[in-house]
């Protein structure tokens, strides 16, 4: 009795073994199938399925000032979105126009290229009717591990909010000192960047980018690798509601001829007369320093968030100035010009339900000091260049938005402006700004960045 019992558990135990034998050899047979399919996939040349994503971007604004003469005292180029090649995109300034219309529409397509390397490009479309192409790179992400370069024309990584595409802003336009700096669009360059994330317990981010830098602050050439670029970024999780991130930024580039228009007032034959000036800004060093950070903390229900944000740049440029008037009765000066200029913004989002975000953010501008040694003994004072002189313009801006769905988002903001200079009294500086806004998502679209 006991040999067969003996028997018949070693025959029951021998069918479990062969089994089980079988069982890893079915699932093994599949992962390899699984990961030839994957490298199948990966490796297809004549492959063409990218993901594509259109964002739609519109808008009602109204100005309590005409947005047309549009300027930040005291700046260089703050009036118009800045296109690439430092030029000005069209003849609409940075305000956009009052009433009804079309905002800044995307449209992306991206993918894998090879199990190494992977491509993006991002079309604007502008509410008058031209296009743009704001990025158009590919990025190699198979050198070393926490290792990418990316090569094309991409949005460098100088602070925080210039990484980030329009559509996730967390308020309908840009703040005042990146307007200021880096134009409405943002700074957008021709080169390459390397970032690489180093092996450690918290984020720890350094990188560097050399670029062709013809768009603001720089301007066209024909030739050269003119902005220089070096970042780091530190974050860390504070227990598992909270975390944080800041970041340092240093950037430069030449400026070989930034022309700028401006008034003067001069006496002529005994009376004061407003003079046209043309003004050239010639072989510049433009250096800029930024500092960003970034706090988001998320409550327990899951629903209820906040996140604070700011960003400081400070900029020093020296160089060349020829000051030219369309009148005869005064001479043109040569001379050569410093200034340093700064400014930053901090903001808050809070987050009250699953659908529904209350903001603020404050902007500071100091347009700093300017010098300039004439040929002729001439002094900054002496020039009197009305849209330069001295000023710190600021801005206070509140918004409600509403996202039945991480697709679509609508956004109500009041903005009480204080950046134009235009006369003595205060109370004709301040500009009312009301802006109804949508923005939709269509298609396939990648996580945002943190």
């Amino acid at each position: 009795m006991n040999k067969l019992i003996f028997i018949l558990l070693l025959t029951f135990s021998s069918q479990i073994i062969f089994a089980q034998e079988n069982n890893i050899e079915g699932l093994s047979n599949r992962v390899s199938e699984l990961e030839k399919q994957l490298s199948d996939s990966m490796n297809k040349g004549n492959s063409f399925n990218p993901a594509i994503s259109v964002i739609l971007d519109g808008s009602y604004k109204n100005y309590s000032l005409d947005p047309s003469n549009y300027s930040i005292a005291g700046f260089i180029g703050s009036s118009h979105a800045h296109g690439h090649g430092g030029e000005e995109t069209s003849t609409e300034t940075a305000l956009g126009t009052n009433g009804f219309s079309l905002g800044h529409s995307e449209l992306m397509l991206s993918g894998n290229i090879d199990p190494n390397h992977m491509g993006r490009i991002t079309l604007g479309i502008h509410n008058d009717n031209t296009l743009e192409i704001e990025e158009a790179f590919f990025t190699n992400t198979g050198l070393a591990s926490g290792l990418n370069v990316t090569v094309g024309r991409i949005l460098p990584a100088i602070g925080y909010l210039n990484e980030q595409h329009r559509h996730t802003w967390d308020f309908t336009n840009t703040s005042l000192i990146n307007q200021a700096f880096w134009g409405e669009e943002g700074y957008r360059d021709d080169g390459v960047q390397l970032n690489y994330v180093l092996p450690m317990e918290n984020y720890f981010e350094i990188g560097a980018m050399k670029g062709r830098g013809e768009n603001f602050p720089g301007t066209t050439r024909t030739n050269g690798l003119n902005s220089n670029l070096i970042f780091a970024k530190f974050g860390q999780d504070l227990g598992f509601s909270s975390s944080y991130r800041f970041g340092l930024s240093w950037f430069s580039n030449k400026v070989i001829e930034r022309d700028h228009e401006d008034h003067v007032e001069r006496e002529i034959a005994g009376e004061e007369t407003e003079v046209e000036t043309e003004n050239h800004f010639e072989n510049s060093n433009s250096k800029t320093v930024g500092f960003d950070f970034v706090y988001k903390w998320i409550g327990d229900d899951g629903v209820k968030g906040l996140t604070l944000q700011t960003e400081y740049f400070s900029r020093e440029e020296d160089g060349n100035l020829h000051f030219a008037k369309d009148n005869d009765d005064i001479s043109d000066e040569e001379g050569t010009f410093t200034s340093k200029q700064s400014g930053y913004y901090i903001q808050a989002i809070y987050r009250l339900t699953r659908t529904l975000r209350l903001g603020y953010r404050y902007d500071k501008l100091d347009s700093g000091t300017w010098t300039f040694v004439g040929e002729a003994g001439s002094s900054w004072d002496d020039l009197g260049l009305e849209s330069l002189a001295e000023y710190n313009p600021t801005r206070n801006t509140v918004m409600l938005d509403y996202s039945p769905s991480e697709f679509s988002r609508f956004r109500l903001q009041f903005a009480q402006d204080k950046s134009r200079n235009i006369t003595e009294s205060i109370t004709d500086n301040v500009d009312n700004q009301i802006t109804l806004q949508y923005i939709h998502s269509l298609g396939s679209h990648g996580a945002h960045q943190y």
